[in-house]
């Protein structure tokens, strides 16, 4: 047989007891003549066989070298035949050496059951049928002997064991802990939430937060709820998730719910019809109040106003604090109008009592909102003030503001409101009886005031001066106006006229008309009635006709404007009754003229007098000195006027303004008129005046930078040094007009006409 071996070789001896001797194919198993003995050539052959046995029984594969039959063995040296029996050890290796098998090196990776090991012995090996025999009755090989353990591998597995022992061990102990928290964390959530009620309080249908979500919130914030739960139908309630910390509703309406489910007394509301402060729920009432109040924060930016103290719990962190408690203003900025006085304090009490949320004032309070006052105002349903006056409240007035039916004051001045004023009153007409104050004013509203107002009988208070309103007001709302007060449309565009209605409108305290520009017809004499008036202005109009005497019966009035009408008039003496005047002004009439009446002079407490821009004749009366330290600034400028400067004007020691000019007067300037110490303008161009300029008016201005305007007079001389020296602080500020073609003037003098100086 060849001696060569194309299969590859096993692992080489290297001394190992368990590596198995390179064997070529094709040589016996028997000692090798070269010097080893057969004892030696068995005890390889069964060291050999305990080898295979041991790894048999232990993996129950076969190992990587196995025996097969070829008829001959292979020794380490080179081929011998085996041919002493009683050199074997075992019966085993007998048959081994009796019967010459083939070694045969097998691939390491070819691993097959055991059951599948060759067991036939080589036939042409044997040398007679009784030795085929023999070799029939070996096909299996039995092999008893035991596995011979390696030892720095049974102390590796130990140690791997322990090590994944402990590992197993660890891993037991995190997850029990990580199962013991996570259940623990849950029971706290679950009884956090059930403490709370946040956990399906909507379960309890006899709670008040259940009928308040399900029967008193409108359809409007029902679908604004919606949208911020993605919930198109169904009970969106029950789809939010307020406990989830990421979940944060957009809308004014989803945040303001959300809050409401903070509060532990709105979650535990029992079945009850009213609550107090105190008491331990909220009736649906008081949830409903707290709802819409906290929508009016998130919609109006609650964070920037001004003053939010105690609001929602955000100043104290109490979300159960009583609304009442909530910041209020309890005094106004101003009556709605310039100058207006505030006289009725008692209109700014405070604005929340026990009974009830009453009064809601926020004016000047930093209110922002693009979308304007929300709908959800209509539920504060008892409700008597809502004055929102000076904030940025942009949009419409909301039209829910109609189911404000104990409304009795209605504010939002300068809110920045845009819309429709008909619609707004044919609301409120209909549902709002008891409304007395409206305050629209300084806004963007147009229309007009519909018939229907006529059914709000018991308004005493309309301000909707500056917007952009048209019409005229009908004959049957001044008809169902009698307890009218005030009524402020100033700066319109209204027309119509003023009916003798008005007459009946006794307690009419204002009447404030003033450019709407397109109010025609006379005034009505039945005006001398308003014997409570204290404010008549129908300037910048088109009323014509000759102004009443009866005007002089208006005793009470304070303000008195007129000017810029069509009216040809002369000033009636009877206006010498308007003892409490403070400012009259009737300006650029159409015509007024004659004479100014010496009963002028008795109106002592006016500080503002102006009847310039006329064709008023005769001279200036003595009289006018009566009004001695209350006159501020008065105008006779621009008429007819003849006589002279009365020396008797020197008296008026407060004047600020004084105004003779264009004119016919004559005379020279009275030194008098030096004692105007806080005038600040002295007037007298454009008439006949002649003379030196005086050096008593050194005293002029002496508080302030002046304007002195003599020129276009007949004046002669040089302006003297002392007003020069005197007025020489004031020269940046201060202009002294004068004819320099007569009149020399050392400082700083203006030539001519009116032009600043430097």
């Amino acid at each position: 047989m060849s001696s060569a071996s194309t299969d590859p070789p096993s692992a080489s001896n290297d001394g190992n007891a368990n590596t198995l001797p390179d064997i070529e194919e094709g040589t016996t198993a028997t000692p090798s003549t070269s010097g080893l003995s057969s004892s030696a050539g068995a005890n390889s052959s069964v060291l050999l066989q305990d080898l295979l046995e041991s790894k048999i029984l232990q993996d129950g594969q076969v190992p990587p070298t196995i025996l097969q039959s070829s008829g001959s063995s292979t020794a380490a040296g080179g081929a011998t035949t085996a041919t002493d029996d009683s050199t074997a050890p075992s019966s085993s290796t007998t048959a081994a050496a009796a019967h010459p098998t083939t070694l045969r090196a097998v691939p390491t990776q070819h691993f097959l059951p055991i059951a599948t090991i060759p067991k036939t012995v080589n036939a042409a090996n044997a040398s007679s049928p009784e030795q085929h025999a023999d070799n029939n009755a070996q096909q299996s090989v039995v092999y008893n002997a035991k596995p011979v353990p390696d030892e720095d591998c049974l102390v590796s597995k130990k140690r791997a064991f322990v090590v994944c022992a402990i590992l197993a061990a660890v891993i037991v102990i995190v997850v029990t802990v990580s199962v013991v928290m996570v259940k623990k964390k849950n029971e706290d959530t679950t009884k956090s939430l059930s403490t709370s009620g946040n956990n399906l309080w909507w379960s309890d249908k006899e709670t008040n937060l259940y009928r308040v979500a399900t029967s008193r919130l409108p359809s409007y914030t029902v679908q604004a709820l919606r949208a911020d739960v993605s919930a198109e139908s169904g009970a969106w309630y029950e789809t939010m998730r307020w406990t989830d910390t990421d979940f944060q509703p957009t809308s004014p309406q989803g945040q303001a719910w959300k809050w409401l489910l903070s509060d532990p007394l709105a979650i535990s509301s029992s079945n009850t019809t009213a609550a107090s402060s105190s008491s331990a729920s909220y009736s649906e009432e008081q949830l409903t109040t707290r709802f819409a109040l906290a929508v009016l924060f998130f919609a109006t930016d609650g964070l920037s106003w001004n003053d939010y103290t105690n609001w929602l719990g955000i100043s104290n962190g109490n979300s159960t604090n009583d609304v009442c408690t909530w910041f209020s203003s309890s005094e106004p900025t101003h009556m709605g109008y310039p100058n207006e006085r505030i006289r009725n304090k008692e209109d700014y009490l405070k604005a929340c009592r026990q009974d009830g949320f009453r009064e809601l004032r926020l004016a000047a309070n930093g209110l922002v909102g693009s979308n304007g006052i929300p709908m959800e105002i209509g539920l504060l349903t008892t409700l008597t003030t809502l004055s929102l006056n000076i904030n940025s409240l942009t949009g419409t007035l909301p039209s829910t503001v109609a189911q404000l039916t104990q409304l009795r004051t209605l504010e939002c001045g300068e809110c920045g409101l845009t819309g429709n004023l008909t619609t707004i009153l044919q609301g409120l007409s209909g549902s709002v009886p008891n409304l007395t104050k409206l305050r629209l004013y300084v806004n963007s509203l147009s229309g007009s005031i519909p018939v229907a107002t006529r059914n709000l009988t018991k308004l005493t208070d309309v301000r909707l001066h500056e917007n952009l309103l048209t019409g005229s007001i009908p004959d049957e709302v001044w008809a169902g106006w009698e307890r009218l007060k005030f009524l402020y449309t100033v700066r319109n565009s209204m027309s119509g006229t003023l009916p003798t209605y008005l007459g009946l409108m006794t307690s009419l305290q204002a009447l404030r008309v003033e450019e709407n520009y397109l109010m025609t017809g006379t005034i009505p004499t039945e005006v001398g009635m308003l014997s409570s008036m204290l404010s008549f202005a129908l300037s910048d109009n088109a009323f014509s006709g000759s102004l009443p005497t009866e005007l002089g019966l208006l005793t009470n009035v304070e303000t008195m404007l007129m000017g810029r009408n069509k009216i040809v008039s002369t000033i009636p003496s009877e206006f010498g009754q308007l003892t409490k005047v403070t400012y009259f002004e009737m300006e650029e009439l159409a015509r007024l003229y004659g004479t100014i009446p010496t009963e002028i002079g008795l109106l002592t407490l006016a500080t503002d007098f102006y009847v310039g821009i006329n064709k008023l004749t005769g001279t200036l009366p003595t009289s006018l000195a009566m009004w001695n330290q209350s006159m501020i600034a008065f105008s006779f400028g621009e008429n007819l006027l003849t006589g002279t400067l009365p020396t008797e004007l020197g008296a008026l020691t407060a004047c600020g303004s004084f105004y003779t000019s264009d004119n016919q007067l004559t005379g020279t300037i009275p030194t008098e008129l030096g004692n105007l110490r806080d005038c600040y303008i002295l007037d007298t161009s454009g008439n006949m005046l002649t003379g030196t300029i005086p050096s008593e008016l050194q005293g002029l201005g002496r508080n302030a930078p002046i304007g002195v305007f003599l020129q276009q007079n007949d004046l002669s001389g040089s302006v003297p040094s002392e007003v020069c020296q005197a007025l020489s602080p004031f020269v940046d500020g201060m202009e002294f007009h004068v004819d320099c073609e007569d009149v020399e003037c050392a400082c700083n003098c203006t030539c001519g006409a009116a032009v600043s100086l430097r």
